[in-house]
């Protein structure tokens, strides 16, 4: 996975947890209003496509990845994907 690619999948996973979940901790503003006005916008289809993306985004082949861990905050980054991909598979996981 390309970097843009995988940057979109990252900051998509977030929008589309909080479509579900409510949590908008750290999104921008435009987003948590958006949201707010589109309460049912996510659904188990966009959910599943997040996990799938934010899997590639971890994988070893991921340049994304390959970038971030040659940063200091790498592992904690690393984490951050996975702890998002888990909400999204919570969330998928209570909606079947």
């Amino acid at each position: 996975m390309e970097i843009p690619e995988a940057a979109r999948a990252v900051a998509a996973g977030p929008t589309v947890a909080a479509s579900f979940d409510g949590d908008v901790r750290g999104l921008p503003d435009e987003i948590v209003e958006w949201l707010e006005y589109h309460p049912d916008a996510g659904t188990l289809a966009d959910a599943r496509l997040a996990i799938d993306a934010l899997e590639r985004v971890a994988s070893v082949d991921s340049e994304l990845r390959e970038v971030w861990l040659e940063a200091a905050n790498g592992p904690a980054w690393v984490e951050e994907i996975a702890r998002l991909a888990y909400r999204l598979t919570c969330i998928v996981g209570d909606s079947l």
